[in-house]
């Protein structure tokens, strides 16, 4: 009986160890089916996670976490860290539908980058480049344009004659469907202008005359600002990263040809609400009235400033740097070619234009005026506030009441260094003339240092602002010009309202900038 139990157990033991080899033979067939399935599709992702890595390798990151697609500046830039988000971002694999997610640290809100976007040849930003206006539809412009002289006036000359036209910079500008143009900011001479064609070639055997437009506030000195217009062959069959550059003249004689990276104006993915150009700065600046009025800028909503450095001080320098380093301030190099003296006002005419078109691409609103003078809304905390309630299509600009803030006319208040809230009255009477603008710069063509001087369409309005909703508070001494009273004063204490801010703001910056050695650019 004891034998029949033990066979019996035995083959149930033999049975049920059959079935769990062969169940596990199953398991790992299936399993080692998966693994290939599971393989193939990883390696399809490194493929697609490599193509991608080699997008990003044009961009030269600065962070090993691979901050992607960082916002529309140089710049954008070694960041306030205080700023810095985890975000997660969801890049699209090229070639198939695999998304490949990874993590990056920034400071702006990342966008998802789309499977079109990267077939496309869509920009990809390299953030260590100086020039801010980019070429959506040729991803290696930028990295090519990175290598040529910018920043600086280029001489178009020949061997006969001395230099007398100089371009700056050159844009892509796509805004007219009927062609689209060069628009290269040009310093010349303005009386030897007409004996000076320009021809701007964009492939061998396909060249065109260049348009002069004289900006509208050259003040008759000897050379000026101008705006020259290429229009794009409808030939050409592909975007221009380069064009070639010379001057001829009446006699036929051929100038040197120069290389001229070309920007484009295109609207960029992620773009600021608000920034403010600064025509170019020299001479005695006052390094608190300069952190005074970018933290109060600051404060009303705007996030990047574009200054001209003519020729600053290591100090001022120093402010500035500190601000770049926070990531709100491009310093752009404007030595003249010049005496300064022979062009109005350092070129200032010029440099607003050329900040117009720089800033097109990146930029929502962008404000002109000197660092003496403030925009103080009155009905809103801030200007992209302002701007949200009173813009509508067909309005390119909005244009600001000033009135002097005159620091003989005001008691001042020795428990603050704050020019702006050391003095609180004003003129009664606003300037007829030094209005300054906040205006849409995809819809301007040319701007005025007070005024615009031509939208880009006719049809475009320009605003002026009702003094109760804002004003611009200047701040230096009344000018009697243009029929000012500069003898009736009123009590304002509308800056009051950012006071406690702008003073804690004030001083952290500037306890900041005292306590740490930056880097002066050269």
């Amino acid at each position: 009986m004891a034998r029949q139990m033990t066979a019996r157990f035995r083959i149930f033991v033999i049975i049920l160890g059959s079935i769990y080899f062969t169940g596990l033979y199953f398991f790992h067939k299936g399993q080692h089916q998966d693994d290939n399935a599971m393989s193939n599709e990883s390696m399809e992702r490194r493929e697609a996670l490599q193509i991608i890595n080699q997008k990003f390798d044009q961009i030269k990151l600065e962070n090993k976490e691979k901050k992607m697609l960082l916002g529309p500046y140089k710049f954008r830039r070694q960041l306030n860290t205080s700023l810095v988000k985890t975000q997660r971002v969801n890049i699209a694999a090229v070639g198939n539908n695999n998304i490949v997610q990874q993590n990056a640290k920034h400071d702006n809100v990342i966008e998802t980058a789309k499977n079109n976007d990267l077939t496309n040849n869509k920009y990809i930003e390299d953030p260590e480049t100086d020039n801010k206006a980019k070429n959506y539809a040729n991803p290696t412009c930028h990295s090519q344009n990175k290598h040529l002289p910018i920043e600086r006036f280029v001489p178009l000359s020949d061997q006969y004659d001395k230099t007398e036209v100089w371009v700056y910079s050159a844009y892509l500008d796509s805004r007219k469907s009927e062609a689209a143009f060069i628009r290269m900011m040009v310093l010349a001479n303005i009386k030897t202008k007409p004996r000076h064609k320009i021809i701007c070639e964009f492939e061998e055997d396909l060249t065109v005359e260049g348009i002069y437009y004289e900006l509208c506030e050259n003040h008759r000195k000897t050379y000026g600002g101008f705006i020259i217009s290429c229009p794009v062959p409808a030939s050409l069959n592909h975007t221009p990263c380069n064009i070639n550059v010379y001057i001829t003249k009446h006699y036929g004689h051929v100038g040197k040809k120069v290389k001229i990276p070309i920007y484009s104006t295109e609207i960029l993915p992620q773009r600021d609400d608000f920034g403010i150009c600064v025509p170019p700065l020299f001479g005695n600046i006052d390094k608190h009235r300069l952190i005074e009025f970018i933290e109060m800028s600051l404060i009303i909503g705007a996030t990047k400033f574009v200054f001209y450095d003519y020729n600053l001080t290591p100090e001022i320098k120093n402010v500035l740097d500190y601000y770049t380093q926070r990531g709100v301030v491009d310093l752009v190099k404007w030595h003249l070619p010049v005496d300064g003296r022979a062009v109005y006002y350092k070129g200032q005419i010029l440099a607003v234009n050329e900040c117009l078109y720089r800033e097109m691409a990146s930029l929502r609103y962008v404000a002109f005026h000197d660092i003496d003078e403030l925009i103080v809304p009155r009905q809103h905390e801030d200007v992209p506030s302002m701007m949200s309630e009173l813009a509508v299509d067909d309005n390119v600009a909005f244009c600001l009441e000033s009135a002097f803030y005159d620091p003989g006319h005001n008691p001042k208040f020795q428990s603050t260094q704050l020019i702006s809230l050391q003095h609180r009255t004003r003129t009664i009477q606003y300037h007829k003339v030094r209005r300054k603008c906040i205006v849409e710069p995809r819809k301007i063509f040319e701007q005025g240092i007070h005024h615009i001087s031509k939208q880009n369409e006719e049809y475009y309005q320009i605003i002026k602002l009702d003094p109760d909703i804002a004003i611009l508070h200047h701040y230096r001494k009344c000018m009697r010009d243009f029929g000012m009273n500069c003898d009736k004063f009123v009590n304002d204490n509308w800056i009051d309202k950012y006071s406690q801010q702008l003073e804690h703001n004030f001083n952290i910056a500037l306890t900041d900038i005292n306590r740490s050695p930056f880097k002066v650019f050269i």
